[in-house]
């Protein structure tokens, strides 16, 4: 479950933060200056966390390989 604090600055601005968890991992961001822009910038990060392809691993390569792959 997903929830929005707000917070205040030592200079009296309101910035808002969210705290969300997907899967098993929790995640803690800044959002924005007004309500409506951190309630976008929520339901973006969440989707994007969600349904973003996990980064293909690299190839491993050999010392010497990478020595020959240097040298070209």
């Amino acid at each position: 479950m997903a929830s929005i604090k707000a917070v205040k600055s030592s200079k009296g601005i309101t910035k808002y933060h969210g705290d969300f968890r997907v899967d098993g991992k929790r995640y803690r961001r800044y959002l924005g200056l007004s309500k409506q822009s951190a309630e976008l910038a929520l339901k973006k990060i969440e989707y994007e966390l969600r349904y973003t392809a996990p980064p293909t691993s690299s190839e491993k390569m050999s010392y010497s390989g990478a020595v020959i792959r240097f040298m070209k």
